[in-house]
């Protein structure tokens, strides 16, 4: 973790930013907002989602390398652990489910607006090292409790020290699976830095002392300054028990063809169950029945939770090569509730929309 440091940059001014991204910052972070979900960014393999041990020691990360996961298209992503002491020893974590709730915390507590030491609320800065997101453990803590993830101060803090120290990156095959520790290769950070702040402004009502402090990534950065996000429901998404139904929620809110105009029962979205597997951050296990039930347990709590309709035998087509099933196809179908909640995911990216063609006629 980054020593503590006083003299923060976080203190400095706001740089210039042109009024587009202004515009952009303003819709991420507007009242009542339900969360941000960032295109492409979060649904694509960037955390391992297996019950295998997540921490291994760095010898047995020397002889297998990262953890790929390998697309139909040939896309290939690999997934970098942190390196970090443990009892001593250094050892190998790679970024899990709790770093990817701790993850979707953060973007939660971005969403809330400016921060302000003085009220000791989560927000951000944006300021000349990037966007900051500024929050204490406590309320992290809570806000993982409050979505029925209980994890200790400890727990959390490692959280945030893997997801400052691991890496991801796309290519393909061929780029991956050494062992060797190439950040400086082109991985992407999942979060850019992290400090601890000191309160320069404490209250006898607020006993806060330090805040931790945040600092997204070029790309998350850079997508939320475009306006490349959608609305979604980050306290649903949080709640959700299946790494695989997060998925494939937020799979929906980003690729669903939704228009308020068209004939919602014709509005339909074919999942591949492998290819969802792989990108949600599971590797394929080798038995087909463990590979469906997971699946169907995803889909089944999606179906509980009333954002798609049960899944009929005929909304089921099996792929076959030669005798062997090489995947399953799922036709799900969303329901009443959810193409209601895609009516607002709709209005609030024409607005989106709106602010970029603004932008773009006053450039020429």
């Amino acid at each position: 973790m980054t020593d503590e440091n006083k003299d923060n940059p976080i203190i400095s001014t706001l740089p210039e930013i042109d009024d587009h991204a202004k515009k952009q910052l303003a819709l991420f972070t507007e009242p009542n907002v339900d969360g941000n979900t960032l295109m492409g960014y979060d649904i694509r393999p960037r955390f391992v989602h297996t019950r295998s041990s997540k921490v291994i020691p760095l010898s047995v990360f020397a002889d297998k390398g990262d953890r790929i996961f390998e697309m139909e298209d040939g896309t290939v992503y690999a997934i970098q652990p942190a390196v970090l002491d443990r009892d001593k020893k250094k050892v190998a974590i790679f970024p899990g489910t709790r770093e990817s709730l701790v993850e979707e915390a953060i973007m939660g507590f971005a969403s809330l607006g400016p921060f302000d030491s003085k009220t000791a609320q989560p927000g951000y800065k944006y300021d000349a090292a990037g966007f900051a997101v500024f929050f204490t453990l406590n309320q992290l803590r809570m806000k993982m409790s409050g979505r029925e993830k209980t994890y200790s101060h400890a727990e959390l803090n490692e959280a945030l020290r893997v997801l400052k120290g691991a890496g991801h990156y796309t290519g393909t095959h061929q780029d991956f699976g050494d062992g060797k520790l190439r950040k400086a290769d082109g991985y992407g950070s999942y979060i850019h830095d992290l400090i601890f702040v000191d309160n320069d402004n404490p209250d006898k009502n607020i006993r806060v002392d330090k805040f931790i402090c945040v600092y997204l990534n070029r790309e998350a950065t850079k997508l939320i300054l475009d306006g490349k996000y959608k609305l979604y429901d980050e306290d649903f998404s949080m709640r959700l028990k299946s790494p695989i139904a997060r998925h494939i929620y937020k799979k929906m809110i980003q690729q669903l063809k939704y228009h308020p105009h068209n004939i919602n029962e014709n509005i339909t979205m074919v999942l591949k169950q492998n290819q969802c597997i792989l990108e949600s951050g599971y590797q394929i296990q080798e038995n087909a029945t463990k590979r469906k039930t997971a699946f169907l347990n995803a889909l089944n709590e999606l179906v509980e939770t009333k954002r798609i309709h049960p899944i009929k035998k005929d909304d089921v087509v099996v792929i076959k090569h030669h005798r062997s099933i090489v995947e399953l196809e799922y036709t799900v179908k969303p329901t009443e509730g959810m193409f209601t909640y895609l009516d607002q995911v709709y209005e609030r990216t024409l607005l989106q929309q709106n602010e970029t063609e603004d932008a773009q006629t006053k450039l020429i």
